[in-house]
């Protein structure tokens, strides 16, 4: 029972913890941030800001990515993007305000009135029988109420259903806002792909340019070449390193793009290719139209439409009366009776026959409303149609040429080694294997790319289709 012990203990206790957790970890992680260089620790560099910047309460908004981020990895991790998250925003308005609508229609309400009144005489009325005071100079008067809706035709049938509707629309608009995120996230995850498909062509282009090299330095050492074809072969060589750096530029923006589409920091090469190339030969191979359904966009702009007409029918239920219910318990002092309190119920009609020509102006609204949401929903019919047909297109297009990548790619391998031989008997120049070299380095890079031309298409008819983004 002490005044004082209870909060110096708790005091104490806090402290205590307080201390021990600046110890543990604050103290190390802090001089382990300053004197890094200077001596190795356990623990490293970013484990130790993250730490400290943990420890301080802030949370960082980017994490890193971990070794490998597969396709799977992220479609699921695009879920957390902005434009899900401003549908998810909308979603829970929605529910707000089905749940505000939905309260104020059915539940009851509960209140209280207080009124002190001054008057500056008494109005009293002489009678035989002696003076009654019918209006006393100070009064106090007040009551409790319970007011509860008995019947309300346009907020019972038709504008509480309406919000209602709103909510499914904005779940179906969340949906369509995570397969659209997962579209965007998708196309970058390609676009990194084809630039490392370009790198990868390119490498192999110089590894086999160096081999040549070596070859025609061999052959020039013998006197059967000029050094001119040593000059040529280096040149070729500058060329591809140059397109080995440009494209090695480009990666660092196209990573971080995807980091701010995942939410995380990707700072090195989580990416790989070849397993991925295999996976699209595979998804070829399987492939097949994709049955249509209906599009979470179409679906919410009907549900939409519903809602406005049924916003637009609660304005020619506002002719009907109203009915409520109305509970009070009455004080009033002085008064003229011998009870200060009682109680009243009663049942009340409002009808609210002429609102100022306000209903004709809320119609032509709610109207222009409803026929632009119909115009929205036609067009949207239209465009999914149009990204169908294209798709279908494409993905048909895109399988025939694969087969013809492949041939093309095995032609051109021969081509390459027929020059080489026909160089070293000095039947051709250098220039004809240059360039059968500069053929295989392109169709070696479209045969890998129009897998990846088969998958956007594949991913075009999913979004089109309204299937979510997979492989």
């Amino acid at each position: 029972d002490a005044t004082l012990w209870p909060p110096f203990a708790w005091t104490i206790i806090f402290g205590l913890i307080l201390g021990s957790i600046l110890t543990i970890f604050f103290v190390p992680a802090f001089y382990n941030f300053l004197y890094r260089k200077q001596y190795k620790t356990l623990i490293s560099p970013v484990a130790s800001v993250f730490l400290f910047i943990t420890l301080l309460g802030v949370t960082p908004y980017e994490v890193l990515a971990k070794e490998k981020v597969t396709f799977k990895d992220a479609m699921e991790q695009s879920k957390s993007s902005n434009i899900v998250y401003q549908a998810t925003r909308n979603l829970s308005i929605s529910k707000n305000e089905f749940s505000i609508k939905w309260r104020s229609t059915y539940l009851p309400r509960v209140g209280m009135e207080l009124e002190r009144r001054y008057a500056d005489e008494a109005q009293v009325q002489s009678t035989p029988v002696g003076d009654i005071i019918g209006v006393f100079k100070n009064t106090t008067s007040g009551s409790l109420y319970l007011q509860n809706k008995l019947f309300d035709a346009s907020e019972m049938m038709f504008k509480t259903p309406a919000i209602k509707d709103l909510i499914q629309a904005r779940q179906l608009d969340k949906g369509r806002a995570e397969k659209i995120s997962q579209y965007q996230t998708a196309i970058i995850y390609l676009s990194i792909l084809e630039t490392k498909i370009k790198l990868n062509s390119l490498a192999e282009l110089r590894s086999n340019l160096k081999k040549r090299k070596s070859e025609v330095r061999r052959l020039f050492k013998l006197g059967r070449v000029s050094e001119v074809d040593l000059l040529k072969i280096d040149s070729s060589l500058d060329d591809t390193q140059q397109g080995i750096l440009e494209l090695t530029k480009i990666l660092p923006s196209l990573r971080l793009s995807l980091g701010k589409s995942l939410g995380l920091s990707i700072e090195k090469d989580t990416i790989d290719v070849n397993n991925f190339v295999g996976s699209l030969k595979k998804l070829t191979r399987e492939a097949s139209d994709v049955k249509p359904r209906n599009r979470e966009d179409i679906k919410s702009l009907q549900v939409q439409i519903e809602s406005q007409e049924k916003m637009l029918k609660s304005i020619n239920y506002e002719y009907l009366p109203k009915l409520s219910i109305d509970l009070r318990s009455h004080y009033q002092s002085p008064t003229l009776f011998q009870d200060e309190r009682w109680y009243s119920a009663a049942v009340v009609m409002n009808w609210n026959i002429f609102e100022g020509a306000t209903r004709s102006s809320r119609k032509a609204v709610n109207l222009a409303r409803l026929n632009q949401l119909r115009r929205n929903k036609q067009e949207a019919e239209r465009q999914a149609k149009v990204d169908k047909d294209r798709a279908k297109g494409l993905l048909s297009a895109n399988l025939s040429e694969i087969s013809v990548r492949q041939k093309g790619f095995k032609r051109a391998l021969k081509v390459v080694r027929i020059e080489f031989a026909r160089y070293k008997r000095g039947k051709s120049s250098l220039n004809d294997i240059l360039d059968a070299e500069d053929l295989l380095k392109d169709l070696r890079e479209k045969k890998d790319l129009v897998f990846l031309e088969f998958v956007k298409s594949h991913i075009d008819l999913l979004l089109a289709q309204g299937y979510p983004i997979s492989l």
